[in-house]
């Protein structure tokens, strides 16, 4: 894919079922792992309905979290990473 001219970006995905656990609620939900220079500064703001696009502090990988897993889990939408 690299050496075909018509492609003009690609990333490679992994993808798993997983179960998250939150509090005392589980959901079993797909995670999907990319390249962290995949998602930049601009794409990632315009794919959020809410918070701030962060995948990393102090060196803590972060994720962002789908409306279904966000509500299945009970998170706030003012919950702050702890």
């Amino acid at each position: 894919m690299r050496k075909n001219p018509d492609v003009i970006h690609y990333t490679e995905v992994l993808e798993e079922k997983v179960l998250l656990q939150y509090a005392n609620r589980q959901y079993i939900s797909t995670i999907k792992g990319i390249e962290p220079k995949s998602l930049n500064k601009s794409i990632g703001d315009s794919i959020l309905v809410d918070g701030v696009y962060q995948l990393s502090r102090d060196s803590t990988n972060l994720a962002i979290l789908g409306a279904s897993v966000q509500a299945n889990l009970g998170i706030s939408m003012q919950n702050t990473p702890i």
